[in-house]
Order: structure tokens, then sequence, then C-alpha cells
């Protein structure tokens, strides 16, 4: 028994030698390069994603929304400047979720303000106003001459589209409309397009979480850059706030 024991521990150290063995072969072996999924990718998967979420926390609240129609309405909030340009040397999708614009002295503060009017529970139209905070706008002045500042100013026209408007409480939107950038090199045009939820908490007030893509043309307007793109983005990424409706009456 002594001898068939000493026999099997001799087999299944030669079996572990011959998988440490083929272990050792598959880290040395030259894998074929992994491809990560595009920014603009991995956008649209966040967009998804916010929605879904914002759906299937609504089934609940089925039935209990009482938002106005023909109505003004005031929405104001704050939240996370982003800037997507030349300045940071990428002026790719995956700026806007780049930490490194917390580590330039000004925090990338957004604040964000708009007056519109509500024709009926699900679709609005408004003026808005951005302000925003880049620091990383002006990291041109490491290789280039002079500086433009970190502050720049949108005004914007949207439309606002907001699904299941008159039976969730807390209900998708999408956004869209054209902007004008004041603060830099120049004064830019571009257009806007932007997503959130809004929660309904009376006959009058609801909250919001938003964010926005807000593209800047030319490309020297926001940054003093020609770059390679052909304009940069200032986007206020994630801004959270209130809006309120100021006369009429809910649609039941």
């Amino acid at each position: 028994r002594s001898r068939q024991l000493l026999s099997n521990i001799h087999w299944l150290n030669i079996h572990w030698a011959s998988v440490c063995s083929n272990t050792s072969f598959l880290k040395n072996a030259t894998l074929p390069p992994q491809i990560p999924p595009s920014p603009m990718k991995q956008f649209a998967l966040f967009c998804f994603s916010a929605l879904l979420l914002s759906a299937v926390f609504s089934l609940p609240a089925h039935a209990q929304a009482e938002r106005r129609s023909d109505a003004f309405y005031l929405k104001a909030g704050g939240g996370i400047a982003d800037y997507v340009g030349d300045a940071t040397g990428t002026s790719g999708f995956g700026d806007a979720f780049d930490t490194a614009k917390y580590d330039e002295g000004a925090f990338p503060f957004a604040a964000v303000g708009e007056i519109g009017y509500q024709t009926s529970p699900s679709f609005g139209i408004g003026v808005g106003y951005q302000y925003g905070q880049y620091p990383l706008a002006d990291n041109r002045e490491n290789e280039f001459a002079g500086s433009v500042g970190t502050v720049r100013h949108l005004v914007q026209i949207l439309g606002r589209y907001t699904f299941k408007a008159e039976s969730w409480a807390v209900a998708p939107y999408l956004d869209g409309g054209a902007n004008v950038s004041f603060g830099g090199e120049s004064t830019g045009v571009g257009y806007s397009v932007g997503f959130g939820v809004d929660a309904s908490v009376s006959s009058r007030t609801s909250l919001f979480l938003e964010g926005r893509f807000n593209a800047t043309f030319d490309d020297e307007a926001t940054d003093g850059i020609d770059g390679s793109a052909s304009g940069d983005a200032l986007n206020p990424f994630p801004v959270a706030g209130v809006k309120v409706s100021l006369h009429s009456t809910p649609t039941p």
C-alpha cells in the first residue's frame, strides 16, 4: 500500500508540473490585441442605460404624473462642466469622462437656466443659458502663447420631448437645438443634443437629472486651437435641478 501511495503521489507531481508548464505557456503566449469599444459606443450605451433605468423606476408610478400644458416654465440647475477639444491632445468623447479636469485648480462647475413654454405635457420649447468653468480648455498656454481663460457661456434654443409624460411620475426625455458660445477665442455656433429624466413632485414642480452635448464651431472658437477636429464641445454632464411651471392647470 505504501508503494502504491508513493506511486500515486509521484504521478500527481508529474501531472501538476505539466499543468503549470501549460499555464506558463499561456501566460507567455502572444494574444491578439483587444480593441476597446469606441467612445461613441460607450456614450450611446450610457444614454440607453439611463433611459432604460428611468423607465423601470417609473413603472410603479404609473398614472401618478401631473404635468402642466399651455404654461410657461423655469428651469435651474448645477453640475459638472466637461470640455472635449484639442487642448487635451485627444479631442475625443472619452475626454468627457477624464478626471484630469479636477486637478487643474478651478473646479469644473456648470450652472444652467432655462425659460420656455410647455405646449403639451410631452413637448416644450425654451431658451437656455449655460455657464461653465472648463479648466482643460486653457491648456494651450503650455505650448501656445497667451491664455483664453476657462469660463465659457452658451445661449441655446431647445426643443424637448418627454416620453410617457402623462402617465409616468419619473419620465425620460430627449432634447436638441442650436447654441451660440462666448468667452473663448471667438464666438462659436453649433448644435445641442441632450437627454435626462424628469421626476414630478407636484402639479407645478419637478426635479430633473440631465446631460447635454454642445458642439461648437469653428475649431478655434472655444480654445483657440485649430486642431484635427472640426470643432469642440462644452458639455454640462451631469446636471441636477428643479423645473417650475408658472401658471395653467395640470393635464388630468
